[in-house]
C-alpha cells in the first residue's frame, strides 16, 4: 500500500481526503514546479486530484501536475520519479513582459491594454470597453462587448469568450484579440459577420489572470489557480462569494447581472474540445449532463473546422468529456452550467502552453472558422418571451424541456428567453411563482433557425397564489 502525506495528514492510496472548501489544496507560493508523473495507471491521476494536486493533463500512462518544492519532495518520499519539465519562480522574482501592440506578438498586460482601448475608440457604433474589476495586483479584467447596439439591452442571445485564466497559456488572449479585431474590421464587409454582430451580444475577456501573465505563471498572485476555485454544488451557496479570488469574484459578479446562453474558455496545453461535467463530485470517469448530445454537437462544429483538433489520434474528433480525460473539482465551466445555466466549452488549442510568435497567424487559421462556428451555435433551439397575460409585463419563468432536467429562465426584465437545442420536436414546459403551469408540445427545431415561442402566463387567483 502506498502512503501519501498532503496537509499534513496521510490518506491511503484511492481513497480521498477530505474536501477542502475552496476545491484545491489552497494558494502555492514559492518555486512551481510543472512535473510529468508516470504512474502503474493513469486513474492514479484522480487521487492526486482528490489530495489537493493541481493536474494539467492526462496522456496515456503519464499526467502532468503544478507542485511545490514540498508537494515534489511529497511525491518522491511517496515513492513516484516526477520528472520536471518546466519550474517556474515565484511571483516578483520574474522580469514582466514587454509586449508588442498590435496582432503577430505576444501582448503583456499593458500592450492589451492598449489594443483594447484602440478597438473600442477605432468602433463606437459596435463596441465597447469595461472593466469587470481589479486583479489581486489592481489590474482591470477587460471585457469588449460587440454588437450592434452595445448600448441597449436587446432581445438577443449573449455569448462570451474568456481566455488564460492560467497566465501561462497566453495563446487564448491572442486568439480572443483576433476575434475581436475581425469581428470589428469586418463588419459590413462580410454579410456573415454582420450578421452575426446584429444578431448576438458578443462579449470577449482576453485576459482573466493579469497578474499571472505578467509573471508567466498559471496562478493568480495569491497562488490560486483560477480554474479550481469556482463554487461546486456539493458544497452549496452557489453565488457567495465570501473568501473568492478576486478575479472569480470579478466573473461571478459580472454573470449575476446577465444572462448568458453560450460561453468559450480558451487554453493552451492541449488539442481538444473538453465539455462538462469536469466532475459529478463523485470522481467519476465520464460524466454527462443532461445536454451531452448538444455538447458533443457544439463541440465538434468547433473541432471538425479545426484541422490539427479534428485529426487527434488521442481525443477522437477532437472532443472529449471533461471528467473522463481527468477530473478537477472548482471549475468555471461546471460552475456556468449548474449555477448560471449557460452552456461552456472549454477549448485547447495549442499542445504548447506558449506556443513561439511566428506561429500565431497559423494558429488564427487553424481556430478562425471554428471561433466563428460555435458564436453562430447559439443561434439553434428555442426563442421568445415570457408575460403576464393580464398586465403584458415580462415574467421570470423556467423553462424545462420534457426528458432533460437542466432549465433556462427568462430574464425578470424583458421575459426573454434562450434554450439552446438540437434539431427535433420538443415539449416544454413553463413555471413561475403565482402562476398556472404552461405545457407547449410539439415544438419543432430546425437545424438553421432558432425557434420563436412567445409564451403569455395567466396568474393564479390571490387565493391559490398564497398556497404556491
Amino acid at each position: 500500500m502506498i502512503f501519501l502525506i498532503f496537509a499534513g495528514a496521510p490518506f491511503l492510496w484511492g481513497q480521498a481526503p477530505p474536501d477542502s472548501p475552496v476545491g484545491a489544496s489552497g494558494p502555492r507560493t514559492g518555486p512551481i514546479y510543472y512535473l510529468a508523473v508516470t504512474p502503474d495507471s493513469p486513474d492514479i491521476a484522480r487521487d492526486f486530484t482528490r489530495a489537493g494536486y493541481d493536474v494539467d493533463a492526462v496522456y496515456e500512462d503519464t499526467f502532468r501536475l503544478y507542485a511545490t518544492e514540498a508537494e515534489k519532495e511529497l511525491l518522491q518520499n511517496a515513492g513516484f520519479s516526477p520528472v520536471v519539465l518546466e519550474r517556474h519562480p515565484g511571483f516578483g522574482c520574474v522580469k514582466p513582459p514587454t509586449g508588442r501592440r498590435g496582432l503577430g506578438a505576444y501582448h503583456s498586460y499593458d500592450s492589451l491594454t492598449s489594443d483594447v482601448k484602440s478597438l473600442a475608440e477605432l468602433h463606437p457604433g459596435i463596441c465597447r470597453l469595461h472593466s469587470l474589476g481589479k486583479s489581486v495586483q489592481g489590474r482591470d479584467i477587460w471585457v469588449l462587448r460587440i454588437t450592434d447596439n452595445p448600448d441597449v439591452e436587446e432581445d438577443e442571445p449573449a455569448v462570451k469568450y474568456l481566455a488564460t485564466l492560467h497566465g501561462n497559456e497566453p495563446v487564448g488572449m491572442e486568439m480572443c484579440l483576433y476575434l475581436a479585431h475581425h469581428l470589428l474590421s469586418q463588419y459590413l464587409a462580410d454579410d456573415d459577420v454582420t450578421t452575426l454582430v446584429d444578431h448576438t451580444d458578443i462579449w470577449i475577456v482576453p485576459l482573466v489572470n493579469p497578474d499571472g501573465l505578467q509573471q508567466n505563471i498559471r496562478f493568480n498572485a495569491n497562488g490560486y489557480d483560477l480554474n479550481r476555485v469556482f463554487p461546486e454544488f456539493t458544497l452549496g451557496e452557489p453565488d457567495s462569494m465570501t473568501g473568492r479570488e478576486p478575479e472569480v469574484i470579478a466573473i461571478m459578479a459580472w454573470q449575476a447581472g446577465r444572462m448568458f446562453t453560450l460561453s468559450a474558455d480558451f487554453h493552451g496545453g492541449a488539442l481538444v474540445a473538453s465539455y462538462p461535467y469536469n466532475t459529478d463530485g463523485k470522481g467519476s470517469v465520464d460524466s454527462p449532463t443532461p445536454d451531452d448530445t448538444l455538447y458533443r454537437a457544439i463541440s465538434t462544429e468547433y473541432a471538425m473546422r479545426n484541422p490539427p483538433m479534428s485529426a487527434s489520434s488521442t481525443f477522437p474528433g477532437g472532443i472529449v468529456n471533461g471528467a473522463d480525460w481527468y477530473f478537477i473539482n472548482g471549475s468555471m465551466g461546471d460552475w456556468n452550467y449548474r449555477f448560471r445555466f449557460c452552456n461552456e466549452v472549454t477549448f485547447e488549442i495549442s499542445n504548447i502552453k506558449k506556443p513561439f510568435e511566428s506561429t500565431l497567424p497559423g494558429l488564427w487559421e487553424d481556430n478562425r472558422e471554428s471561433m466563428l462556428a460555435y458564436l453562430n451555435t447559439v443561434h439553434r433551439g428555442v426563442r421568445g418571451s415570457v408575460t403576464d397575460a393580464a398586465t403584458g409585463l415580462p415574467v421570470r419563468a423556467r423553462i424545462l424541456v420534457e426528458g432533460n432536467t437542466q432549465p433556462v429562465y427568462s430574464h425578470p426584465a424583458g421575459g426573454d428567453f434562450y434554450r439552446m437545442l438540437l434539431p427535433g420536436t420538443y415539449a416544454l414546459n413553463f413555471d413561475a411563482p403565482g402562476y398556472h403551469q404552461l405545457r407547449i408540445s410539439d415544438v419543432l427545431v430546425k437545424p438553421d433557425t432558432p425557434t420563436r415561442l412567445d409564451v403569455a402566463l395567466s396568474p393564479l387567483p390571490a387565493l391559490a397564489w398564497f398556497f404556491y
